[in-house]
């Protein structure tokens, strides 16, 4: 039958055509992840250093990350890959993930919320706004070892505050000269330097000094590497990256003495014990806990005063300048932090009165100017 003619037939026959138009609206489901619950604690207690409202799960990349405005940590894995971009409060995340211990099913559906299920134990999470990109690694890289690195980064941070609003007493100072490695930092009332010799040149680069805590579990070689506005810190699975700020550092350089008057060597357990057994008798009332250092043919360390109690101890040195007679008072709490990131000998070197002093151990370097009485 030709169309003509069934179009003629269509008009000389009473019908009823309806024409029924079928949508479906089934929900598609965007992520289905099965893991165990040791696996998902481990992965999201590596993003605790961040200070972020949102972790996010981002299939084109394999990764679960979260980030704040001063740095971010990245955790890959083949299981977070094709299942979806979503976004959850971190709060919430970590502290449901936190209490499981059975097989973690994790799933969302549509525009649902993020369903997790382990055991008979069940829960929802709202989908939060979607967070910014992660940055993309770029530019020349490097490796060191992790040991060396957080030796590095570990000790300057000591002088350091965490500050979510940048200034140079929440930040550290990095630079690569060719020959060493060298990192620095200040609360303005001391100056940390560590060293370790490595050919590499980095101009100075500044980032926040809770970048440490990123990477203090990294075992293997950590790959380094830098765009304009970001230092990458890269080992196994697990991606750090820090922000560079345009804070001013001060010229720290500027306040080292261009000579000492006097340089001593002691072994720093015996030291350390010494400042332990005086400090009892520090003194309550004053800003910063002082102790008094004379230096001789011995070195003698006495804290406190009639009305406290006073103690005092003795210690053989080995001069390395001419042997002088002069005495300074210290903040106890600086040398103390100092010796006990420290082993084997330390130097003492003095600028003279009213000039600060270096303490010296190994790479590591402390520079702090005297109390006055």
């Amino acid at each position: 039958m030709t169309a003509e003619r069934l179009i003629e037939k269509l008009k000389r026959t009473e019908i009823n055509l309806e024409l029924v138009i079928v949508t479906t609206n089934v929900a598609r489901t965007v992520l289905e992840i099965n893991i165990p619950a040791a696996d998902l604690k481990r992965i999201v207690k590596k993003l605790s250093p961040v200070n972020s409202d949102i972790t996010t799960i981002n299939s084109d990349s394999g990764i679960l990350y979260a980030m704040d405005a001063d740095i971010g940590v990245s955790v890959s894995s083949s299981i977070f890959r094709n299942s979806g971009l979503l976004s959850v409060s971190s709060q919430l995340f970590k502290s449901t993930v936190s209490k499981l211990t059975k097989d973690v099913k994790l799933e969302q559906t549509g525009k649902g919320p993020l369903n997790i299920q382990s055991a008979k134990f069940k829960a929802s999470i709202p989908i939060a706004q979607d967070s910014l990109p992660f940055p993309i690694e770029g530019g020349k890289s490097f490796s060191l070892s992790s040991e060396k690195l957080n030796s590095l980064l570990s000790f300057v941070s000591t002088v350091t505050t965490e500050k979510n609003n940048f200034d140079h007493t929440g930040s550290i100072l990095i630079k690569g000269d060719g020959k060493n490695l060298t990192t620095v930092a200040t609360d303005n009332h001391r100056i940390a330097f560590s060293e370790y010799p490595l050919g590499v040149e980095i101009p100075s680069t500044i980032i926040p000094s809770k970048a440490v805590k990123a990477i203090k579990d990294f075992t293997d070689n950590i790959l380094i590497s830098e765009t304009p506005s970001v230092l990458f810190l890269k080992s196994n699975d697990v991606l750090v990256f820090a922000r560079k700020t345009n804070v001013k550092f001060p010229d720290v350089y500027s306040v080292i003495p261009k000579q000492y008057v006097l340089e001593v060597k002691l072994d720093s357990n015996s030291f350390k014990d010494a400042i332990e057994r005086v400090s009892p008798t520090v003194d309550p009332d004053t800003p910063a806990p002082r102790v008094r250092l004379d230096f001789g043919d011995t070195l003698k360390i006495s804290t406190g005063n009639d009305t406290i109690g006073k103690a005092d101890d003795e210690l053989d040195i080995e001069h390395i300048t001419k042997p002088i007679n002069i005495s300074l008072t210290a903040n106890l709490k600086y040398i103390s932090e100092f010796l006990n990131t420290v082993s084997g000998c330390v130097i003492i070197k003095l600028g003279g009165t009213g000039k600060p002093f270096m303490l010296e151990a190994g790479n590591r370097r402390l520079l702090t100017a005297g109390l006055k009485v």
